[in-house]
This record gives structure tokens, C-alpha cells and sequence, in this order.
């Protein structure tokens, strides 16, 4: 399943543990590193913060394993797995519930199945069989923080039968739309994503034909599957950002391999063509389902992929110590 799994809620009253404390703190001083903003919360850690009698909603959720944003990507075949594992897993929620995620950055999209993600920074992974077409690493890719997404609930709400959609109307913070591209990349995807659900050009000027936007009618409760594809370029760009090009020349000694590498290398270029915010209104893709029928197509996956496999993907069979280089934006 793509998508992070429910497990339990309870609700809790008091003031926070000291476990509870030193997780906010440790969040706190990690956002401050990347120069993010830290908790709204108050410090948990001191009584004046919240009562006694103060409620809790405690949601377990399954353990989706480790986020892109602490993981390195070092090569090819992990590249190529949580692609298109990200791909198939916004496909799927397309076709089941015209599923927009909205906000899929790197610390939305968990990887599980890396004996160690640490570790997995400084491994070139070469895969059991180089002639399969997926699950070469093993992993399995998770979608997480469903808060600004957008899906429908299959409930119908009115006797003409539209169904209930559960989503954010996004024009109420604006200051999503605001971020500096010069510190990172996403905020400018979300100015793509806005330009995309209401122009159907992510590179469209919404100033300039704001008149045009209102007239569509287009809101964000509509389903507009062309800011998943406005995602996808953000995480094959980051992916890509982290590989060291070419494979073939990455420390794989066989040759079958390697020339596998650069075919999947080559795939991944001609995508990132294709998912290039100026280029996309012209390719004919409006959602990521089109982008797996065109894998399809193009002989990028087979149907095994697309329908998921019954028997357990290929572990990893040898690694061998590489230097990766990482590029900057």
C-alpha cells in the first residue's frame, strides 16, 4: 500500500513526558539547521505551557520508514524504484479517488526497506537481476501528510449523488504561494502547482491573466491531476540532483549492469524532458496515470509493476563502496 496505514488513537490528559519534551526539542533544533520555521507549540518541557487537565489526541500510524529528505539517493536503481514507485502510487489515487497530493516534497515520501539508510548514502547498490524492470533495490515507497491534498470520499453528500471531497482551499493562505526559490526550489513548485490548477500551465502568468483564472472556474475542490505532474518534476529534479551521472562509470564492474544503468539513465532524462514545467502543456500528460501509460507504452514498466507483484521483490545482492557527489541547485 502507497499510502501510510492508520492504526490507533487515544486520547491522553496531563502535560506532556519527558520523552514527549526531548522529541519537540531535537524536531526544534533540526528545523533550525535547515532554516525552517520550528513548533507552534509551546515548549512542552515547561509547566506554565499547558494545564494539568490539558487533552491530547495521540494517532499511531504505521511506520513508513525513512524520508527522502534524510535519506541519499546514491545511484541509479534507488532513483529509478522511488520514482516510479511515487508515480504509481499517485496513479493509483488518481484512478481510486482523483487523488492530488498538493505538497509532495522530500519529507513526504518515505522509503522502507534499506537495511540502513545511513549507510545506503555511501553504497552503490547493483541489483539482483538487471533485467527486471522494477523493484531493483527491494524498497517500497510510502506517501505521507495528507493535509493540503485533495480526494474524494466515495460518500455521496446530495440526492443528484456528488460525492463528498475532502480538501484545503488553498487561496486562504497565500502565504504558501510566497516562499524564496533562491532558498529552495519547492516554493516555487507551489507557485507551478497554482499556475497548473488554474491556467493548465504550470509557467503561467496568474497576474497577468488572473481575469482568465476566475473565468475557469476552476477552485481547488476540483480535480486537477496536472499538479501531480507538477510534483513528479520536483521529485525526479531532486532525485536526479543526487545520482552521479553516468552510471556506467559509477564503480559497476558488470558490464550488463552498467549498460542496464544508463538505460534506465536515459529513461529517467527523457521523463524529466517531459515533466519540465515549460514543456508539459505540450506533451499531452495531464496526470501521473498518463505518465504510467506512457511507461507502459514506452516499455519503462510492464503491467506486473503497475498491478503490484505477489512475490517478494529481489534483495540486494551486492554493494560495494562508492563516492557520491551531490549537485546544488
Amino acid at each position: 500500500d502507497p499510502t501510510t496505514n492508520f492504526r490507533e488513537i487515544c486520547v491522553l490528559q496531563g502535560r506532556p513526558g519527558d520523552a514527549f519534551a526531548t522529541a519537540w526539542s531535537s524536531w526544534n533544533d533540526s528545523q533550525k539547521t535547515k532554516g525552517k520555521e520550528i513548533s507552534v507549540f509551546p515548549d512542552p518541557s515547561k509547566k506554565a505551557s499547558y494545564f494539568e487537565d490539558q487533552l491530547w489526541a495521540v494517532i499511531e500510524m504505521q511506520d513508513a520508514g525513512t524520508d527522502l529528505e534524510n535519506t541519499k539517493v546514491a545511484n541509479v536503481w534507488l532513483a529509478w524504484d522511488i520514482f516510479w514507485g511515487v508515480v504509481l502510487a499517485l496513479g493509483k489515487g488518481e484512478e481510486a479517488a482523483r487523488f492530488e497530493h498538493r505538497d509532495l516534497h522530500m519529507g513526504n515520501i518515505c522509503v522502507s526497506g534499506l537495511n540502513n539508510a545511513a549507510h545506503c548514502r555511501e553504497a552503490d547498490y547493483v541489483p539482483a537481476s538487471s533485467n527486471r524492470k522494477l523493484d531493483f533495490t527491494g524498497i517500497e515507497t510510502t506517501l505521507i501528510d495528507y493535509t493540503i491534498s485533495r480526494a474524494e470520499m466515495g460518500v455521496p453528500v446530495s440526492a443528484e449523488g456528488e460525492e463528498d471531497v475532502a480538501y484545503l482551499d488553498l487561496e486562504r493562505d497565500l502565504a504558501l504561494f510566497e516562499g524564496d526559490a533562491e532558498e529552495e526550489y519547492q516554493y516555487e513548485i507551489y507557485r507551478y502547482m497554482r499556475s497548473a490548477m488554474y491556467l493548465g500551465e504550470p509557467l503561467g502568468d496568474l497576474w497577468e491573466r488572473w481575469d482568465e483564472a476566475e473565468e475557469s472556474g476552476r477552485t481547488w475542490k476540483g480535480y486537477h491531476p496536472q499538479t501531480n505532474l507538477v510534483w513528479l518534476h520536483f521529485v525526479l529534479h531532486k532525485l536526479a540532483e543526487q545520482i552521479e551521472w553516468p552510471s556506467s562509470g559509477n564503480h559497476i564492474q558488470d558490464s550488463q549492469a552498467a549498460q542496464r544503468a544508463e538505460e534506465l539513465e536515459a529513461a529517467l532524462l527523457k521523463v524529466n524532458r517531459l515533466l519540465d514545467p515549460e514543456e508539459m502543456p505540450q506533451t499531452g500528460l495531464r496526470s501521473a496515470s498518463d505518465l504510467v501509460v506512457l511507461a507502459l507504452d514506452e516499455g519503462w514498466l510492464d503491467k506486473e509493476d503497475v498491478q503490484g507483484r505477489e512475490t517478494a521483490p529481489a534483495t540486494k545482492t551486492t554493494k560495494r563502496k562508492a563516492k557520491t557527489t551531490r549537485s546544488q541547485r
